[in-house]
């Protein structure tokens, strides 16, 4: 009799797999949970091995206890349920100018006048530090703008090669960034259109770079206690296909490569009223937010500053 699970690992054969649920292990979470002595006997592994799949695969559940981190906008820190989650990978997306950038700029500003320190990605040259400081000048804080840029550091990536770099750098330096706990990677979308190629094994290269680049956000959310924004096109009219298709590849590849893995996809929308811009989030996936449930946010001046 075969039952279905969710658990992938090299050291599993599909025979040992198949054997999971009669300890009633059908998840990633139920793997974790189960006594190592059980998983022995009916993987026929040894404990190190055993003890190597569940290091690997708590790198995809969303383990408790949830710790947050507000933001310190009411109305966002709400919506989040308590504010940025630790450990948390959001996606946020929308249209053109919808305000995806301005919204992660925000936020590490706030974070930095709490004293917690981001790394910015920027992919495709849309930011630019003086754009920070002209923000700031809106701000009514003892701390100088100088004193809270220091804890927001900027990094402007030209290829994928250099992306995995920079993660592998803010993994490798974690317990020297203690102060630091935010990632934006923003626009996503860039490399993945960058990446389209007509030669099938070029573009099959350039998404297994990508791909790697996901693995290590995952491993620095989990492990270094980060928590990651990423910025995605989302477009509704599209000229190429293939760049439409681009455009919701992230998401994608973290909702069936990854369904475990803490993960929630937010989108933004803008309006241009008589009194102004009016921004809107919506959940559209969540594993802890109830996208059906939760009512969509409506983002005043606070919310940008």
């Amino acid at each position: 009799m075969q039952f279905k699970n969710d658990i992938r690992h090299p050291l599993l054969t599909w025979r040992a797999m198949d054997k999971l649920p009669y300890i009633n292990v059908f998840t990633k979470r139920n793997f974790l949970d189960a006594n190592i002595n059980d998983l022995r006997f009916i993987t026929n592994l040894s404990e190190d091995e055993i003890i190597r799949i569940k290091d690997d695969l708590s790198l995809f559940v969303d383990l408790e206890p949830h710790v947050y981190r507000e933001v310190g906008i009411t109305h966002l820190d709400t919506f989040l349920g308590g504010g940025l989650r630790v450990g948390h990978v959001y996606e946020i997306c929308g249209q053109t100018e919808a305000g995806k950038s301005k919204l992660c700029q925000t936020i590490c500003l706030r974070l930095a006048q709490r004293g917690i320190g981001s790394f910015y990605v920027d992919l495709d040259g849309g930011l630019v530090p003086r754009d920070l400081l002209n923000m700031l000048t809106n701000v009514q804080e003892e701390d100088s703008p100088s004193t809270i840029l220091k804890l927001i550091r900027f990094q402007r990536i030209r290829d994928v090669d250099s992306l995995k770099k920079v993660l592998e750098f803010i993994i490798d330096q974690k317990c020297a960034l203690k102060q630091f706990g935010f990632l934006v990677v923003d626009s996503i979308a860039h490399f993945h259109i960058l990446s389209l190629d007509d030669n099938r094994e070029v573009q099959r290269e350039n998404y297994r770079k990508l791909e790697e680049c996901y693995k290590l956000m995952h491993l620095l959310a989990k492990k270094c206690k980060f928590t990651v924004f990423l910025t995605n096109l989302l477009l509704t009219n599209a000229n190429d296909s293939r760049i439409q298709g681009a455009s919701f590849n992230i998401g994608l590849k973290i909702d069936e490569k990854f369904p475990d893995f803490p993960f929630t996809r937010i989108r933004i929308e803008v309006a241009r009223t008589d009194t102004g811009i009016e921004r809107k989030l919506s959940v559209l996936r969540s594993s802890y937010i109830d996208a059906k449930a939760t009512e969509s946010v409506q983002l005043t001046n606070e919310g940008f500053i």
